[in-house]
Formats: structure tokens, C-alpha cells, sequence
């Protein structure tokens, strides 16, 4: 299985490598929710977490210098991560680590990576709605009625009281910011495409 490559999250990463502590917070924050979330799946307490992921950007701003190239961002930290949260639960419950063989770890793994990959989408997704957010309000609002309230472009035209040829515009224009933001190429989009019925996922698969 292979993940999915973040460009963006692989630029933070070479910022760290260079020593960048703005690199430093920006991944953490960016990961902190999935960091969390891959721990309540191991049923770890939320302390315990904490002090992990805190360890865990300790652990990289100090060995910066000596951090190596990472072909997906996401999949290097959740395993650095596991290996605390395992180094952890040590010093708590050691007999039963010490009865976890290399094939029980490997037998594990291929959930991990379904696991991974799925809070890659859902990663992926919010930072579509994040990047929303912070669109100028008019094409906020044309983008929310047509994708998420599932709006025709004439009722949009009737509810915000322009023309249709102006909602497609806006429309097209607020695709282009967030593909862009996203790290996506800019694309020309005709009126056809945005006529389409699209459902909630679809709408999300034009910045994946």
C-alpha cells in the first residue's frame, strides 16, 4: 500500500531539516488532532498522549540536524509516535511488551496503514474546509450553497441576488483559490462541469 504524498507537508519538512522552528510548530499543529486520534484508537490516556506527541517534536527539533528525508510526512510521524506510545507503555506494563514479537507488530501493521490512510483523507478534508474558511465571503457562501446545500446555480443566482454568469464566475474563482492554496494547479473549468450534480465527495476530490 502507499500513502499519499504531501508536497506541502514535505516543504515543512525540509524547513525542520534546515532548522526552521516556525517549520517545527506549523507540523505540530497541523498533526496534534491526528496525533490524538491515533492514540485514543490504541485506548492510550490523553495524558499519556500528550506527553507522546510532546516527546515526539522534542525528539525531531533536537535530532533536526540529523533528520533524513521522508517520503510522506504523515506516515513518519504516526510511527515515531507509536514507537513512543510502545516506549511508554514499558515503563507501565512491561511483562506484556515483553510478550510482543516482531510478527505481532508486522501483523498489526496493514490496519495501521488502513488506519493512516484514512485519517489522511479525513487530514486532507479539513484542511479543504480550513482553506474555505478563508475565502472572501461571497465566494464562501456561493461555494457552501452549491457543494454542501446542494443549491442549482439559478437558485444560487436568486438567493444572492446576481446573476448566474455570476455565480459561475465566483464559482470558478473560488475553485482556482483553493486548489491553489491546496497546492494544486489552477484549471479551466466550463459551465457544463459546474452544472453537474456533484455529491459532498466529489466536491473534496477536485483538491485531492
Amino acid at each position: 500500500m502507499h500513502f499519499v504524498k504531501d508536497d506541502m507537508d514535505k516543504s515543512l519538512w525540509q524547513k525542520l531539516r534546515l532548522g526552521s522552528e516556525d517549520a517545527l510548530y506549523e507540523l505540530h499543529e497541523k498533526y496534534y488532532l491526528l496525533l490524538v486520534s491515533y492514540g485514543k484508537k490504541e485506548k492510550v490516556d490523553i495524558d499519556a498522549i500528550k506527553s507522546g506527541i510532546n516527546q515526539l517534536f522534542f525528539s525531531l527539533w533536537k535530532s533536526r540536524d540529523n533528520l533524513s528525508e521522508v517520503n510522506n510526512t504523515t506516515a513518519y510521524l504516526i510511527t515515531s509516535f507509536r514507537r513512543i506510545l510502545m516506549r511508554q507503555n514499558l515503563s507501565v506494563n512491561a511483562e506484556a511488551i515483553d510478550n510482543v514479537t516482531e510478527t505481532d507488530i508486522s501483523f498489526q501493521l496493514p490496519y495501521d496503514e488502513e488506519w493512516i490512510a484514512r485519517q489522511e483523507q479525513e487530514h486532507k478534508r479539513l484542511n479543504v474546509q480550513n482553506a474555505i474558511n478563508r475565502l472572501p465571503k461571497r465566494q464562501k457562501q456561493i461555494i457552501i450553497l452549491r457543494y454542501f446545500e446542494e443549491h442549482s446555480i439559478e437558485e444560487i443566482a436568486e438567493k444572492t441576488g446576481v446573476s448566474v454568469r455570476t455565480v459561475y464566475n465566483t464559482l470558478h474563482r473560488a475553485i482556482n483559490s483553493l486548489r491553489h492554496e491546496l497546492g494544486k494547479t489552477p484549471k479551466t473549468i466550463n459551465t457544463a462541469y459546474h452544472k453537474k450534480k456533484f455529491s459532498l465527495g466529489s466536491f473534496f476530490s477536485m483538491f485531492f
